[in-house]
């Protein structure tokens, strides 16, 4: 889960510079990693089997312009498919939702450049009408927000929208049974770990990548499935894996 990619130092959170972005593109290449789309993903999950090798997807939340414009080229460089969650009634405007927590104002993509990310053969899902959280509103305002933003960006776009990304990672068992309700197909969580045949497909866990993550932190949560991993925990995987390699020779 990225938020946003672009230069700006002022958010550093929320914001991986291109040049880190391509590096863990080739990172995923390099190490071996299948990148798929949600579909696929979905698709993976319902069989019955464990998919060859190391599967991973990628989305993207808010629907900033400056992480269309420095995301999609390096996508497709190495031929990778995403999937970005647009928020439908902010389309053109700015970050509302972040401002009153003290974060820079930023730009998010209109219809004509969701369109383009559309015709470059990526995703584009509903993170809602205006990033509320979904739990702390009334049921008929979270219909509107979850039901009325796939509708818009279907009748917008001219695609299907079947993913859904919760606002603030914010969402219980009533908001998860509404997006499903809503004739979605899945739903992006910000709840840390892998996803394995028993996921529930409304509660999709994703690493979130941070603007202050190391090339060998990005690695780690590849390998351990956690945001963070502290020390301790890092020398006892190390101290079983000595440990393991000890015992087979």
């Amino acid at each position: 889960m990225y938020h946003r990619i672009g230069d700006t130092k002022l958010d550093r959170r929320y914001s991986v510079t291109p040049q880190e972005f391509q590096k863990q593109m080739r990172f995923l290449r390099d190490h071996e990693f299948r990148v798929v789309g949600l579909a696929t993903l979905l698709e993976l999950l319902a069989g019955k089997q464990q998919p060859p090798g190391k599967v991973t997807a990628i989305t993207f939340d808010d629907g900033f312009e400056d992480t269309i414009d420095h995301a999609c080229p390096i996508l497709k460089d190495f031929n990778y498919p995403a999937t970005f969650f647009i928020v439908s009634s902010l389309m053109g405007g700015t970050n509302e939702w972040m401002q009153g927590a003290g974060y820079p104002v930023a730009r998010l993509i209109g219809w004509d450049q969701a369109r383009r990310v559309v015709a470059e053969g990526f995703s584009v899902g509903s993170h809602t009408a205006k990033h509320p959280i979904l739990p702390e509103i009334d049921e008929d305002v979270a219909v509107r927000e979850i039901r009325d933003s796939k509708y818009c960006i279907e009748d917008r776009l001219g695609i299907p929208v079947d993913f859904f990304a919760y606002p603030y990672g914010r969402f219980d068992q009533r908001i998860r049974n509404l997006v499903q309700d809503s004739g979605y197909q899945a739903a992006c969580s910000t709840q840390a770990g892998f996803n394995g045949h028993q996921v529930d497909p409304f509660a999709l866990r994703r690493l979130d990548i941070y603007g202050t993550d190391m090339l060998s932190t990005f690695g780690r949560k590849l390998l351990f499935g956690e945001n963070q991993m502290n020390l301790s925990r890092l020398a006892k995987y190390y101290l079983r894996r000595g440990a393991a390699r000890f015992a087979v020779k």
